[in-house]
């Protein structure tokens, strides 16, 4: 079974940042710091177990006081801090720079330099992209719930089984479980037709679906 999800690993955990004022403003700043803060990191750099960061465009998890590092699988994907919707925190994904920079506007109203020039393909707009792929998450997070760890899969493939991020090698589904108060979900990307997969909470995921179909800031 093969899903067009654009991700080939994406893993997510929350900070929690002040829920004073405007908190998805807030969540857009403390995304661009730990996006700085990740920019100087090496594989070689000091970590606390279970800590998870991007290194060299790769999603990192410390493990025996080591990073380990995972592919977002090429092209234009890359690991990536995106604001969350629904309260205060930020995720860490596989995700393209452009998409990045469109939430990051989203979260403070604002329509990113990257959107104001995107051209829809075939004659669309962003709006229907994003209720496009808003209905491609929703189809395929249904999906995602039939499938079990003894699946047939794809290599490289990526889904969610029982809730946590599945990637296919050699046929089967090796299963990553997702930060606690998190659960694996495919969310709508914002600038181009597709969908992620991520580790996320149910209110987020039900945001950002709401927020796609009704194009909102």
């Amino acid at each position: 079974m093969k899903f067009s999800t654009l991700f080939a690993f994406a893993i997510t955990y929350t900070t929690l940042v002040s829920a004073q004022g405007n908190f998805r403003s807030a969540n857009a700043d403390q995304a661009e710091k730990l996006t700085n803060d990740f920019a100087k990191l090496t594989p070689n750099s000091p970590c606390t177990d279970g800590q998870q960061a991007c290194v060299n465009d790769q999603f990192a998890q410390c493990v025996g006081g080591k990073f380990q590092l995972n592919s977002c699988g090429g092209g234009d994907l890359k690991c990536v801090v995106l604001p969350l919707v629904n309260k205060p925190g930020t995720s860490i994904t596989c995700d393209t720079e452009a998409d990045r920079l469109a939430r990051l506007a989203d979260a403070r109203g604002n329509q990113s330099p990257v959107q104001s020039k995107v051209a829809a393909p075939s004659g669309g707009n962003i709006a229907d992209i994003r209720k496009k792929n808003a209905d491609a998450a929703e189809a395929l997070q249904n999906q995602f719930k039939t499938l079990t760890p003894d699946s047939k899969c794809t290599n490289n493939e990526v889904a969610c089984v029982n809730s946590q991020v599945a990637q296919c090698a050699n046929g089967k589904f090796a299963l990553s479980p997702c930060a606690p108060g998190t659960e694996c979900a495919a969310l709508p990307l914002v600038l181009k037709e597709g969908t992620s997969v991520a580790c996320t909470t149910e209110a987020d995921r039900v945001a950002r679906i709401d927020q796609a179909r009704k194009n909102l800031k």
